[in-house]
């Protein structure tokens, strides 16, 4: 088994990555949570983030919470665009 590092943690809290992708789905909706990039501040009109910051996977539906590892997927600079 890798070692994790700090920077990588696993929030599955033991249940399985597609269970916790689904109830995130499920949450997101029920609680109107913006976390895509098209609802960020930084990303312009062509899609590309205004930080630099590679945004393919958030684009992507339906969207995975957590990577197969329980990895976090979402931007750490996300800013709801209010405009």
């Amino acid at each position: 088994m890798a070692v994790r590092g700090a920077f990588a943690p696993n929030v599955t809290w033991g249940q399985p990555v597609g269970v916790v992708n689904a109830r995130f789905l499920v949450d997101a909706e029920r609680w109107g949570l913006r976390y895509l990039c098209a609802d960020c501040a930084h990303v312009g009109g062509d899609g590309r983030c205004s930080l630099g910051f590679p945004n393919e996977r958030l684009w992507q539906q339906p969207f995975a919470a957590v990577d197969g590892q329980g990895v976090p997927q979402f931007c750490r600079c996300f800013e709801p665009d209010e405009g």
